[in-house]
């Protein structure tokens, strides 16, 4: 892990036409407290394997710059990532020539062969068993049938089934069994018809009419009827139309762009002092070198400092490098 320490306010000047004359070197800056405040960030790098992939077809080295906001050089969750930057290895060469064959070797001796064994010996065949003992001819068989009376042994009678054997057996019928019990009464029968009426008698004659009687006394009120059921309800009223609809706020103003932090690699022949890796923020380049106080830090390089090696993917450093006081 290289630890690195930057200035959040990085004051960037251009000009037109012909270079001013250098202004006098600045004082050296004061020692960058142990705890965040609102003048510093502190930004670590830390570098990870790249297994061959999409990435890079033959792997290579993952630098990452980050936000390390408790100063402790380890990334964490929470500390936000500035910076990736993928340096892949190069491909593998093609393979070399195949080599000659080598001079086949002899053939070995043969082996000798072993010595056959010995057959062995055919068995004896075994002795045919006798003939068995031929069964005795079966004789034929008749069954006679024959109705049997009422007798000692069969009171309904019954069946003699006798055979040419001699051998006979009788199968008699079953006794009558008891009556059963009364039987339940019969449902009562329906009722006759009814005769035919008699003819009416002639009519009387008709009485003197009576004298009316005193009007009754008027009936008392009867109860009120039951109130009757209410009418449906009426269709609802149509919904009133919708309000105007509200002016979209103001846009608000965008965000300022932040400076491009890139990771490089400087050339592993360079005999300069700096580390092995720089930074690259916005347009100036950084080597990272080391103090006694904060251990590394950062130097400004400018265009006399350094070349590009585009062959060996990296910047060498022309002469070693300094800065003017170990805490930048």
């Amino acid at each position: 892990m290289k630890h690195i320490y930057i200035l959040s306010t990085l004051i960037l000047f251009a000009s037109c036409g012909k270079n001013g004359v250098n202004g006098v070197n600045g004082t050296n800056g004061r020692d960058i407290p142990s705890t965040l405040t609102s003048d510093h960030i502190y930004v670590a790098i830390d570098f990870q394997d790249i297994n061959p992939g999409l990435a890079c077809a033959n792997g290579g080295l993952s630098i990452f710059s980050f936000r390390d906001s408790n100063d402790d050089g380890s990334f964490e969750e929470g500390e936000s990532i500035l910076k990736v930057k993928a340096i892949c290895n190069g491909l593998n060469g093609s393979n070399g020539a195949n080599g000659t064959n080598g001079i086949d070797g002899t053939n070995g001796t043969n082996g000798i062969d072993g010595v056959n064994g010995t057959n062995g010996a055919n068995g004896t065949n075994g002795t045919n068993g006798t003939n068995g003992v031929d069964g005795v001819n079966g004789s034929s068989s008749s069954i006679t049938l024959e109705s049997v009376t009422a007798s000692a042994l069969c009171p309904a009678g019954g069946v003699k089934i006798s055979s040419n054997s001699g051998t006979s057996v009788e199968v008699c019928n079953g006794v009558n069994g008891l009556n059963g019990e009364q039987g339940i009464p019969g449902v009562q029968g329906l009722p006759g018809l009814n005769g035919v009426d008699g003819k009416d008698g002639v009519d009387g004659h008709d009485g003197a009419n009576g004298t009316n009687g005193i009007n009754g006394v008027d009936g008392a009120n009867g109860q009120d009827g039951v109130n009757g059921h209410d009418g449906v309800n009426g269709t609802n009223g149509t919904n009133g139309t919708n309000g105007t609809n509200g002016t979209n706020g103001t846009n608000g103003t965008n965000g300022t762009n932040g400076t491009i932090v890139t990771p490089v690699r400087f050339c592993s022949n360079s005999h300069a002092t700096a580390g092995e890796y720089g930074i690259l923020i916005g347009s100036d380049l950084y080597a990272i070198t080391s103090g006694e106080h904060h251990g590394s830090y950062l130097v400004k390089l400018s265009s006399t400092d350094y070349a590009s090696n585009t062959a060996g993917n990296c910047i060498n450093l022309l002469h070693d490098i300094h800065g003017n006081g170990e805490d930048n």
